[in-house]
């Protein structure tokens, strides 16, 4: 298999062996993976305790208030 031209690239650029590029590369790669699938799942903890703050904000508030903030009924136009 012929090497990937922008791997060499790389390499002539970096000053290292193709082997710790290419380590380097399979590194960084794992670290994103790890951090996207951290950050969606905060996210979603997040959304599902959301849920139960925003049912106690609309239980606690006066109704003229959450309807003001609903924004107008298009049914009343």
């Amino acid at each position: 298999m012929a090497p990937d031209p922008s791997m060499q690239e790389l390499v002539e650029m970096a000053g290292m062996p193709a082997d710790l590029v290419s380590g380097l590369t399979t590194i960084l790669y794992g670290a994103v993976l790890v951090i996207v699938i951290l950050v969606q799942a905060l996210l979603a903890r997040y959304h599902f305790g959301a849920k139960a703050r925003i049912e106690a904000f609309r239980q606690e508030t006066p109704r003229w208030i959450v309807e003001l903030l609903a924004g107008p009924d298009p049914s009343r136009s």
